[in-house]
């Protein structure tokens, strides 16, 4: 077993590369876990979005962060570290749009390599899934559109072989390579899409390639034609013996197995199927990550946080009536409950026993008894979010998908569900939740169907207030006395509540917004004036409490752009829309005027505004991880952490804040 001097070198430097960075954003919990590296029962590595690296020296009972460039904010995937004879272990990672990272010191610091482009389209970088060093200097990555290629300086430069020119095209066009294995020095093998398994025995200079179209009838229906796309995500051997998975969409998987070094491939017949509950599946969930423990034994998961182990079949469950107890097939270790459970990602096995993966929302797990039962190292939440709130660095709130409330008191650190999950109305969410800033016993949380919520014991519990007219509520918005709270939604509607959401009255008496306006949002910046922004750049302030709007006009921008958040603090008021449009305020002229954001311009969604208290500073918060920030005289784009969408941000101090992404992420800024 190779060792590793990360624990010593992560105590000696981790201080000194977090400080480096600090204040900074970083994930307490949630983010989309990859790839992932065990060295031993104690060091890991994973890779996630945002172009970010985690390390573990204590077998995953807490996670640092490695200090990876800041303009490399993708979705990182594959990763490898090896043993090289020096004194830390040096690795190699892939992702998105090209990228490859490199790291000399156990994984500490990660630098960027030259951005690797698509050989069929050579301007275009590609999104790389996988990865295969076997010196600190030669290795290949796979990725779309027929990404192949090698290097033999540590990814400085590529070539589609060794041998060939960097110019010549791959004969698999058109077809996204996702895993590559090498079973000697010059035969490899990569797993790819449209059921093809592309072999070579000369390091890519002539390919054989085997596609799977299914003629082989599995004890599981239906099964796919040619006209379909089979992708085939994970592969591994041991010695000539060799598994591929994949699947096609989410619900029709396939496991192929050879013995003979790839030459042939069969569909492996045996598949026991688990479920908890009505409707269980006909077909195996679709299969991202496969690896062997031993000859004749393998683990491997997929969609649905499905679980399944190669080993002696007992008696045959579901639809596989054919696999007879005593021969080896797959069985399926998770209880399935259809829709609830994220899919996972990645597996890597350490020993005959000892077995990592990842998952979505955060999920990295790991079995000591081959894949038999499990422990959870990481995110423990899985629900989509639309909002929440922290009204400190300790206590927050989180509002989102099937009705769901949840409430933490350590920072995000864990969470208790107090409200749903209502599995009913899974396709409902919560929008948005905030607290009475008065009186932090009261809140109120809005959602669809007009469904609105309200607390008394600070968020512990929640019953229902109907305000009176069932319309999709986008937002809620206390005044700053806690005096009035506001929510606002489709139809025009604003509803107002003088007893913190126990009952509701007509907060647009008036009936002065449209009813064909969908209000997005709403800030309240007294008991008396407020701002409401919806659909097609839709603006309305009020100056008493909404017994009257006014129309505001916006000034630059696309005629049709919804407005997603607005914020005011009687000085500053700004605007932010689906297209990446912030917009100011300003009192002279009464219009929203458009902010040139130079080089920081983005065309993502923007969701929510947050103003910093004790300086100037704004953030703005957006779709695919997209974080603005204004210091009173310039713009800059500061590296969130993350790839996916932020739809909430709060901040208490300069060096104090909470994000909140959409997969159930918390990212903390000090």
């Amino acid at each position: 077993m190779r060792l590793t001097m990360l624990a010593s070198f992560a105590a000696l430097t981790l201080s000194g590369v977090v400080s480096a960075q600090t204040p900074s954003f970083k994930y307490v919990q949630g983010g989309i876990p990859f790839g992932v590296h065990v060295e031993n029962s104690n060091d890991a590595w994973v890779t996630l979005d945002g172009g970010q690296v985690r390390f573990t020296t204590d077998g995953g009972a807490t996670w640092n962060p490695a200090r990876t460039p800041d303009n490399v904010r993708v979705q990182l995937r594959g990763i490898q570290m090896l043993d090289v004879g020096g004194p830390s272990l040096v690795g190699f990672c892939v992702g998105e749009d090209g990228t490859v990272l490199a790291s000399t010191d156990g994984g500490l610091n990660w630098t960027k390599k030259t951005t690797v482009l698509e050989p069929v389209f050579p301007n275009v970088p590609s999104n790389l899934h996988s990865l295969y060093f076997t010196t600190a200097l030669d290795g290949w990555v796979v990725g779309d559109d027929a990404t192949i290629v090698y290097t033999a300086d540590g990814g400085t430069t590529w070539n589609t072989t060794p041998t060939l020119p960097p110019t010549a095209l791959s004969v698999h066009t058109g077809k996204d390579a996702y895993d590559i294995h090498f079973l000697n020095p010059t035969t490899f093998v990569v797993a790819m899409d449209y059921g093809t398994i592309a072999r070579t025995t000369d390091l890519g200079a002539t390919w054989t390639e085997t596609i799977f179209d299914a003629s082989v009838d599995a004890c599981v229906s239906p099964q796919i034609s040619t006209s379909n796309n089979l992708e085939l995500w994970g592969l591994d051997f041991i010695g000539n013996e060799g598994i591929t998975v994949g699947g096609v969409g989410n619900n029709d998987g396939y496991i192929l197995r050879t013995t003979d070094g790839g030459l042939t491939w069969n569909e492996e017949p045996c598949l026991n199927l688990s479920c908890a509950s009505p409707p269980c599946l006909s077909t195996p969930p679709t299969l991202y990550g496969v690896e062997m423990f031993a000859p004749g034994q393998a683990i491997a998961v997929g969609y649905g946080s499905s679980v399944f182990v190669r080993e002696i079949l007992p008696a045959p469950n579901g639809p596989c009536t054919s696999c007879l107890p005593g021969v080896r097939g797959w069985n399926q270790k998770n209880t399935l409950v259809p829709g609830s459970d994220p899919p996972l990602s990645w597996v890597v096995t350490l020993n005959s026993t000892e077995a990592w993966w990842t998952g979505q929302f955060g999920i990295i797990r790991k079995s000591l008894n081959a894949g038999n039962s499990w422990s959870e190292l990481g995110s423990l939440d899985w629900y989509r979010l639309k909002g929440g709130t922290f009204t400190s660095a300790s206590n927050g709130l989180t509002a989102g998908q099937a009705l769901d409330i949840r409430q933490t008191s350590d920072g995000g650190q864990s969470f208790t569900s107090v409200f749903g999950p209502d599995l009913s109305n899974g396709g409902k969410f919560f929008s948005e939740i905030e607290m009475n800033p008065a009186n932090g016993s009261l809140g109120v949380c809005s959602g669809d169907g007009g469904f609105v919520y309200r607390t008394v014991n600070g968020g512990a519990t929640w019953s229902l207030t109907p305000p009176g007219i069932s319309v999709d509520y986008q937002d809620v918005n206390y005044t700053p006395s806690g005096n009035l709270v506001y929510v606002v939604g489709g139809g025009g509607t604003v509803r107002v509540s003088t007893n913190d959401g126990a009952t509701w009255l007509d907060g647009d008496p008036n009936n002065q917004i449209p009813g064909s306006v969908r209000l997005n949002a709403v800030h309240f910046i007294s008991d008396s004036v407020g701002i409401a922004v919806g659909n097609d750049k839709a603006a309305y302030l009020t100056t008493n409490s909404g017994l009257n709007w006014v129309a505001m006009v916006f000034n630059g921008g696309g005629p049709l752009v919804d407005m997603l958040g607005v914020i005011s603090d009687g000085v500053r008021t700004y605007a932010v829309g689906q297209f990446g449009e912030a917009f100011l305020f300003d009192l002279g002229t009464f219009q929203f005027n458009l902010i040139n954001l130079g080089v920081n311009a983005t065309t993502n969604a923007l969701n929510d505004i947050a103003f910093v208290p004790g300086n100037n500073d704004v953030y703005i918060v957006g779709d695919s991880g997209t974080l603005l920030k204004y210091d009173g005289a310039v713009w800059s784009s500061p590296k969130s952490q993350t790839s996916f969408d932020l739809v909430s941000a709060d901040f208490f101090a300069p060096n104090s804040g909470m994000l909140i992404s959409r997969k159930f992420g918390i990212i903390e800024f000090n």
